[in-house]
């Protein structure tokens, strides 16, 4: 969880005011979205749709959902998410609707961090 102790002890000091850190999350935070659409739903859907034919957006959710792996206690939680958002950009042939659902499912804890940064938390 991204509790204020927990940023603190990333940041090395004080979370709040460390307006360098934030900008420096803001930019991983976005180029690994991007990047990561831009592989997933860019290079690999449609490579799977020649193989898999029209089921292969649940071949690649199930897989998105197994490369978040590193966050294993949220697997069951996040399987919807990449079924879904999967199902559709297969469905429309499009990554912007994806892309934007990825910012703003991550962009919560962005907003968290930023909240702490802003001293809006105490």
């Amino acid at each position: 969880a991204l509790t204020r102790p927990v940023l603190d002890s990333i940041a090395g000091g004080s979370i709040q005011g460390n307006w360098g850190l934030l900008l420096l999350y803001a930019t991983i935070l976005f180029f690994n979205i991007v990047g990561e659409e831009f592989w997933w739903r860019g290079f690999l859907l449609p490579r799977m749709e020649r193989a898999y034919g029209r089921h292969a957006w649940l071949l690649h959710g199930l897989l998105w959902n197994l490369f978040h792996l590193f966050k294993w206690w949220d697997l069951l939680n996040l399987l919807p998410i990449c079924l879904l958002i999967s199902y559709f950009s297969q469905k429309t042939g499009r990554n912007w609707p994806a892309l934007i659902a990825h910012l703003l499912f991550n962009g919560l804890g962005f907003g968290l961090v930023l909240a702490h940064v802003a001293g809006w938390l105490g």
